[in-house]
């Protein structure tokens, strides 16, 4: 069974803070003899996420497994198989999309058709060319989780970690097995209990359970050592007395946002928030999308990135006539004003502490995975986070507040070996993201040329499916 806690990650802060094993390297700079140094970027100017700052000429050692140094001597780089010169670029934690979800054979059986093995590597591509090495994918599937098992270990593929099926009352906003229908609290014990056994790393939630359910599921999945993130569920009439009841984190800001100012201050939501000691993902581009989709559908569909698109999601989902939105007949302005008034609840809500994490909810319909995280860190700009405050909601407070994420997020000694290296300082501008001169998974160095050809690859993939 893989549970996820919080555990602390090693920090080597000087010779009596070191493991045993572990051999001076240069100022400030510790070595762990039992793994060998893979990648070392020297004269770097690194952004390691702790602090608002920019450390210069720094070399940064990798293994396969964990940073195993950080110096201002780049002779402490010698020994490893690999040196890359960083001189005027800038490395920075790869980032995470905390809210996404992934083609799979549920998808594949929710939609009525054969369950076909799905092309995963060429799926990561265009997160990895959008400078992520992380994501947190909240609807899973048993191949989903073969996947994520197979590139654990030290392999050029994202960190990932996977939420059940989600729990659903009848009727299902999505189909079975993409959700569960769980009716009763021993049904949704028994679904917990059998999500838990199989390796899922979390346990995702609809909006529609009812009471005695959601706390069902809620107890259970903490019985088993699992947090429950999903929906604000309807079934309560007290929305503070929602936030008791122990529901470790909700996917969406807009839900929160709904609620402000008709029927709870922006004040009065920040307290119940701090009691709660949730976090929250962001989602805010669902909202602009919907609206944009139904203003301006053709103009969303011919974007260039919609070619790495797979056309599971595409044809059954996201295009005429399957697209839910258009269906729905909704006019634009209802997703103007939610996404107006989500935006501004952004900034106190960060001000406050309320871990914010990060997430775009690709493959939401047009969402493009990879693409829609860059999109969600830019509009929390436009809320009115700095660079520094809108990264950290995609590196730094993942690994402060989310249980799988405590080693990737933040450069340290110990941490993951994930990294992306850009070519000028993301705090002045986040556009640089886009189009990382490297990105490093696992200790991995995936340099501008194998972007482009895995993301080349991805698209001749998907095409043929």
């Amino acid at each position: 069974m893989r549970h996820l806690t919080y555990t602390a990650a090693i920090f080597c802060l000087g010779v009596s803070a070191c493991s045993v094993g572990a051999r001076p390297g240069g100022e400030g700079l510790f070595v762990n003899d039992s793994d060998a140094c893979v990648l070392g970027i020297t004269n770097v100017n690194l952004i390691p996420m702790t602090k608002d700052l920019v450390k210069p000429e720094q070399t940064i050692l990798f293994s396969h497994s964990e940073i195993l140094g950080i110096s201002a001597k780049s002779e402490t780089a010698a020994g490893c198989d690999q040196i890359i010169d960083g001189a005027d670029r800038y490395l920075l934690p790869g980032l995470n999309d905390m809210h996404t979800h992934v083609e799979n054979t549920a998808f594949e059986q929710g939609f009525g058709l054969d369950p076909e093995p799905l092309p995963f590597d060429a799926l990561m591509a265009p997160y990895l060319v959008n400078s992520t090495t992380g994501m947190r994918i909240l609807s899973g599937s048993p191949d989903l989780l073969a996947y994520r098992d197979s590139t654990a270990n030290g392999d050029r593929a994202p960190h990932l970690v996977v939420a059940s099926p989600m729990l659903s009352a009848t009727p299902p906003v999505l189909p079975e097995p993409i959700t569960r229908i769980v009716d009763d609290p021993a049904a949704a014990r028994a679904a917990v209990r059998e999500y838990a056994a199989a390796g899922y790393d979390l346990i995702k939630i609809r909006r529609n359970l009812k009471l005695p359910v959601y706390q069902a599921v809620i107890e259970e999945a903490h019985l088993v050592g699992l947090h429950v993130d999903g929906h604000i569920t309807r079934d309560i009439e007290s929305f503070a007395h929602l936030l008791t009841l122990g529901q470790d984190g909700f996917a969406h800001l807009d839900e929160f946002a709904s609620k402000t100012p008709e029927k709870l201050s922006v004040e009065a939501l920040t307290v119940l928030l701090v009691e709660c000691g949730c976090y929250v993902s962001t989602t805010i581009g669902v909202m602009p999308n919907i609206s944009e989709q139904i203003d301006n559908y053709d103009g969303l569909v011919d974007r260039e990135e919609m070619r790495v698109m797979h056309p599971l999601m595409t044809n059954e989902f996201w295009f005429k006539p399957n697209n839910p939105y258009l269906r729905e007949g909704a006019p634009s302005e209802f997703f103007d004003t939610l996404a107006q008034k989500t935006g501004e609840i952004v900034k106190p809500l960060y001000d406050a502490g309320i871990p914010l994490l990060a997430g775009s909810d690709a493959i939401n319909p047009m969402i493009v995975p990879g693409y829609g995280l860059l999109d969600e860190l830019d509009l929390l700009v436009n809320a009115g986070l700095t660079p520094f405050e809108t990264l950290r909601t995609a590196t730094a407070i993942p690994a402060e507040s989310v249980p799988g994420f405590d080693r990737v997020g933040i450069l340290e000694i110990g941490r993951a070996p994930n990294a992306v290296l850009l070519a000028s300082n993301p705090l002045e501008d986040l556009a640089v993201l886009q189009n990382p001169d490297a990105v490093i998974l696992n200790g991995f160095l995936l340099d501008r040329t194998e972007l482009d050809d895995r993301l080349n690859t991805a698209i001749k993939v998907v095409k043929q499916q």
